[in-house]
């Protein structure tokens, strides 16, 4: 019954990935549910904190990794699931994590303690790239290699994640990445962000109990908009191949769709103006 209920899953699974026709969090749950199958119930509209839906095996083998005993029920929310549905990567105190379901086994991938965002397996699931410090990274999992891909990142100038327009009025809210894989997972396509010519606004921090103030870039009508540009990495390191966007101003020129042909060969990119009275491909 049990491998009944994985081929079917893995079968939706499959079908929902190609077709798009579920929001990721049931992606997630109903991926979850394939590796533990722990559960027949079919998956709900949200996927709660992983630790509620791992396996006791696999949290076993995360706590004798991490060290780490006594877990809360919210502390590993951030997941991936590779592309073969045969690893599982999770975030947990700001380190990555592998599980592997051919042996049981949960691996500690980086051991930096500093924030990482936006993870993601290259097509073929054997690198991930992640955001951290304002860089892209990228991870090799057999060897455990962290590669730096860019350099001079900072608050204002951001390697492969998107800023606050770019997020809510580009690409979608919630999503910050801003990074693409080659179907081929030699090569990452990222956009450069530069925040510096846009002005603060004070925003309150409610996250945290007695709330805090933070200033974010947040351009409005008529002021500037951040400056971005495109650049392309080899996945296991190299110089950065800058697109050549000249011919349209920097400071009124918009990326707003990216992605490699099919054979990895070409890079296809949509620049709009501010005023979006043209599309370009």
């Amino acid at each position: 019954a049990a491998m009944v209920k994985q081929d079917e899953v893995r079968r939706t699974l499959a079908n929902s990935l190609l077709l798009e026709e579920y929001s990721d969090s049931i992606k997630k749950e109903w991926a979850i549910k394939l590796i533990s199958l722990e559960s027949d119930d079919t998956p709900g509209t949200q996927a709660g904190p992983l630790i509620e839906i791992l396996s006791s095996q696999v949290l076993e083998s995360f706590q004798r990794v991490s060290g780490i005993k006594d877990i809360s029920k919210d502390a590993i929310r951030e997941y991936e699931l590779s592309p073969h549905l045969s690893h599982l990567l999770f975030y947990f105190a700001n380190d990555l994590y592998l599980f592997s379901r051919e042996n049981g086994d949960v691996e500690r991938l980086t051991f930096s303690g500093i924030e990482k965002e936006e993870f993601q397996f290259s097509p073929d699931g054997q690198l991930v790239a992640y955001i951290e410090e304002y860089n892209l990274w990228v991870l090799d999992t057999k060897t455990k290699e962290a590669r730096k891909l860019t350099s001079h990142g900072s608050e204002n100038l951001l390697h492969g994640k998107l800023d606050w327009v770019y997020q809510e009025e580009v690409f979608g809210r919630g999503n910050f990445r801003g990074f693409w894989w080659s179907p081929d997972s030699q090569n990452l396509a990222f956009l450069r962000i530069d925040e510096s010519p846009v002005k603060k606004f004070p925003m309150e921090d409610d996250s945290v109990d007695y709330g805090n103030l933070r200033l974010m870039s947040y351009p409005k009508a008529g002021t500037s908009n951040p400056v971005v540009d495109i650049g392309i990495v080899k996945a296991r390191g190299g110089e950065t191949v800058w697109v050549d966007l000249s011919s349209y101003p920097a400071s009124t020129r918009l990326i707003v769709g990216l992605g490699f042909s099919s054979d990895s060969s070409q890079l296809m990119y949509q620049v709009q103006n501010r005023t979006q009275s043209l599309l370009h491909l």
